[in-house]
């Protein structure tokens, strides 16, 4: 019986199956655990050294994604405080406007809805901050809709505020 050719192919099919089975045991969820302790003990001493070297490797790169992941947080959080800090002191401006500033004349710079907020931008939060004034006016449901918001940089009116400012913190500190 150990001859037969049948009993040949049906271990070749056993050894194929175990080796599908150690190969999948290397990406089983948690639910699986009991599964992977079995199959795990089914390993040769060379294939469980080779599993635990990839799942070091593995932990590794996740704990480097982590901090590299740590870092971005910390970039964005750092990005967030600047703008609120430009918007408190009016340093945030539009392209141009810097310029518009210069001049004497007033400067009208529209301003268009986007679909996605793009951090850091001027004319974003101008805009925004518009609209949101604008719909608070509004009972709801009237059906108005804001397309475009004028951006008007008067050089005189600006000069006039930042000195009554000054006035305002020299006066009461």
């Amino acid at each position: 019986m150990g001859g037969d050719p049948q009993d040949s192919d049906d271990t070749d099919t056993e050894l194929a199956e175990c080796e599908e089975e150690k190969a999948s045991m290397l990406v089983k969820s948690d639910s699986d655990t009991t599964r992977l302790v079995k199959n795990y003990s089914k390993l040769t001493e060379e294939e469980r050294r080779e599993l635990i070297q990839r799942a070091v490797e593995a932990k590794k790169k996740l704990e480097e994604e982590l901090q590299d992941t740590k870092k971005e947080v910390e970039k964005k959080e750092r990005e967030l405080q600047t703008l609120q800090q430009e918007l408190s002191e009016g340093l945030l401006l539009l392209e141009g406007e810097k310029e518009a500033l210069e001049k004497s004349e007033v400067t009208k710079f529209p301003l268009i809805p986007e679909r996605q907020y793009k951090e850091g931008s001027a004319a974003q939060v101008h805009f925004r901050l518009a609209e949101s004034q604008f719909y608070r006016l509004l009972d709801a449901g009237t059906g108005y809709r804001v397309t475009k918001v004028e951006y008007i940089v008067s050089p005189e009116v600006v000069k006039r505020f930042r000195e009554a400012q000054k006035g305002l913190r020299d006066k009461r500190g």
